[in-house]
């Protein structure tokens, strides 16, 4: 593992935004069916970052033909994953008057392997919330 992975990575930074709009006042202050839909995509959008670290984190340990065996089902929650932070972004915008139209702008550019370690560090900052 090297460090001048985690230096260069824009995972951090692009989280700490994220982070900011889950907690924005217009985000906080919704009520009802509002609030538990809301509720419903960030609980999806954490499941789906989970279920893909998971496979991710095991293929260091996986054999050249299991890897095989799983990588359409790793491609499969990738793509799971980068719809459903996508959809909670845009979500958030329709609650805030496209307020976090930048993050919105950033995620629908960004390369797969990004979005991959997004993931990968919304998963971490569950597992540490949680001991």
């Amino acid at each position: 593992m090297s460090l001048e992975i985690i230096k260069n990575d824009r995972a951090a930074d692009f989280v700490a935004r994220l982070v900011q709009m889950l907690e924005s006042e217009e985000i906080v202050k919704l009520t009802g069916e509002d609030r538990d839909e809301y509720l419903e995509y960030v609980a999806d959008m954490n499941r789906k970052a989970t279920e893909y670290a998971k496979i991710r984190a095991e293929w260091e340990f996986m054999t050249r033909e299991e890897r095989i065996d799983r990588d359409p089902g790793r491609t499969a929650r990738h793509n799971d994953f980068m719809t459903a932070i996508k959809l909670l972004i845009r979500l958030s915008n329709s609650y805030t008057d496209n307020r976090w139209a930048d993050i919105q702008k950033e995620a629908e550019s960004m390369e797969r392997k990004d979005l991959g370690d997004i993931a990968c560090y919304i998963t971490y900052l569950i597992a540490v919330s949680n001991r």
